[in-house]
């Protein structure tokens, strides 16, 4: 179901994992503990789907594992008129090529895909996305870890009139997981000839130094009166002893 002002030509995926004690930031729970790091997962992805909840585009929760327990728990999350679809792959950059390939079979011109490492992420930037995407073919928000948050595609970098660029895949045969999945996109990128827009860089909270710059930015957008990205995020932060 789709409202009259949600833009079908545009679909913004998120991909999430199901909390689960062990599996989400493993990182972040040698850490701090595998509880907390799940709780604070948990409120990540709460507070990055509440941010793009008015976005006027299809929006797409693109879950793991597609178990029936991670189904009920996203079904409870995803309301209205988005999506839950079910990631398909045995790395990030198949699950990746899957999801694009599915949305521009759909219909889609510009497909946007976001993590949910990035809760204070400041959401007028998935609107500044699909902005470049009518001009670029893709665009990446890269993060402070070496590689990105963001990442769009547009259906004409996929339907270039040149055969040998027909199968451009900037998100394959990348190291995931390294520092260098940014610079290698972007030589992926360059190297097929498309055009590449750049969004503001941001930062991923992957390890503890991660949650205390987070707490610290927090406390300064509390400072300057201004609204809080991630309320449930920031709750849990201000109960948590860390």
């Amino acid at each position: 179901m789709t409202t009259p002002s949600t833009e079908l030509s545009k679909l913004l995926g998120v991909f999430a994992r199901l909390p689960e004690s062990g599996r989400v930031k493993t990182r972040l729970a040698a850490q701090i503990g595998a509880d907390a790091a799940t709780r604070l997962y948990e409120a990540f992805v709460r507070d990055v789907w509440r941010a793009i909840s008015n976005v006027p585009v299809r929006r797409i929760m693109v879950v793991t594992p597609d178990a029936g327990d991670a189904l009920h728990w996203f079904d409870t999350l995803v309301t209205g008129n988005a999506e839950i679809w079910t990631q398909s792959g045995d790395d990030l950059g198949t699950r990746l090529a899957t999801f694009f390939d599915q949305a521009f079979a759909l219909g889609a011109e510009s497909v946007v895909v976001l993590g949910t490492d990035s809760p204070s992420l400041p959401f007028d930037l998935i609107e500044h996305a699909f902005r470049q995407l009518s001009q670029h073919d893709v665009v990446i928000g890269p993060a402070t870890d070496g590689g990105y948050y963001l990442l769009g595609l547009n259906r004409r970098s996929l339907t270039d009139s040149k055969p040998e660029l027909e199968s451009f895949r900037p998100f394959q045969q990348i190291g995931w997981g390294g520092p260098d999945v940014l610079r290698q996109t972007i030589d992926r990128v360059r190297s097929a000839g498309r055009k590449l827009g750049l969004l503001p860089i941001w930062y991923d909270v992957d390890t503890f130094d991660d949650v205390r710059w987070l707490q610290s930015h927090l406390m300064a957008i509390e400072a300057a009166g201004d609204v809080c990205p991630c309320p449930t995020t920031a709750e849990l932060l201000r109960h948590l002893e860390l």
